[in-house]
């Protein structure tokens, strides 16, 4: 009988000896963990091209959707938590790729993408087999992750929109916008002239909210931001609800359904980015 192991913050691997199945130390699969090696090596790189950052995205994505269209590929938890922790390294580096600020979307397309295919209702098997709260963790620490993405994406772009504003190109708000099968995110940098306006962003299902900036707080950015731009990013995750359920089914199989569902609409985020925090005394 074929078990797969459940896993507490680490990665694991199963082997088989004979016919009995047996848990080494745990680990990943080899492929997952040079992805992860990958993204981490950047991290001493003075700057690198997209490419060093799709080449990895592309590659967890062929993998984690390999697990839909293959009945012989066996992913595991260990897998999923091995990319998790990748995309997250992704997150604190991307401000150091090279290139346009196209290419800075791009590489953030990258990142939405392999984000939205560890969310997934596919992968709630894979996740059924952690321990309770493992994957509610996991999700905690990728949209996490994401604002840390947003964050280095509005510096990275100021900065080279205010070296255009240096060389007497007119003030312009830029936006950074990810579409994917199960994440929406965008990342807006306006000219602090322009930052009175109020913003909102509301999930796609008729149950979800809807999150608003008011203007006093555009306003307040303004004052006390460095530069010539406010920054801010909006995002909606719409399978969140699903695979959430969809795990706990099958973690639990005796749970009646209306004791399943724990999540009941689009996770949905906003905020202003880069803000110093003000002494409230």
């Amino acid at each position: 009988m074929q078990h797969v192991p459940a896993i507490e913050g680490k990665e694991s691997q199963i082997t088989q000896s004979g016919i009995k199945w047996i848990f080494p130390i745990a680990s990943v699969r080899h492929l997952w963990s040079y992805h992860r090696r990958q993204a981490e090596a950047l991290r001493s790189q003075k700057s690198f091209s997209k490419i060093s950052i799709l080449n990895i995205t592309s590659g967890l994505i062929a993998e984690i959707t390999s697990n839909d269209n293959d009945v012989d590929v066996q992913l595991l938890p260990g897998d999923l938590s091995s990319a998790a922790d990748t995309v997250r390294t992704i997150a604190e580096v991307i401000y150091k790729t090279e290139g346009s600020i196209e290419d800075i979307g791009e590489v953030a397309q990258g990142y939405g993408d392999t984000v939205g295919s560890l969310i997934d209702n596919n992968t709630a098997r894979i996740w059924s087999f952690t321990k309770s709260g493992f994957l509610e963790r996991k999700i905690t620490e990728l949209l996490e992750s994401m604002e840390t993405l947003s964050r280095n994406i509005a510096l990275r772009v100021t900065d080279s929109l205010q070296r255009r504003r240096r060389e007497a190109i007119s003030n312009e708000t830029f936006t950074v916008a990810v579409s994917s099968k199960n994440i929406d995110f965008e990342v807006t940098m306006l000219p602090k002239k322009d930052a009175v306006h109020e913003s909102s962003f509301e999930g796609k299902s008729p149950s979800s909210s809807r999150i608003s900036i008011p203007s006093e707080v555009y306003r307040l950015a303004a004052e006390n931001t460095n530069g010539s731009y406010v920054s801010h990013y909006e995002a909606r995750f719409s399978s969140v609800a699903g695979v959430v359920t969809e795990t706990r089914r099958l973690m639990y199989t005796q749970v009646s359904p209306s004791n399943v569902s724990v999540v009941n609409s689009d996770v949905i985020s906003s905020k202003m980015l880069n803000v110093p925090v003000l002494n409230s005394d």
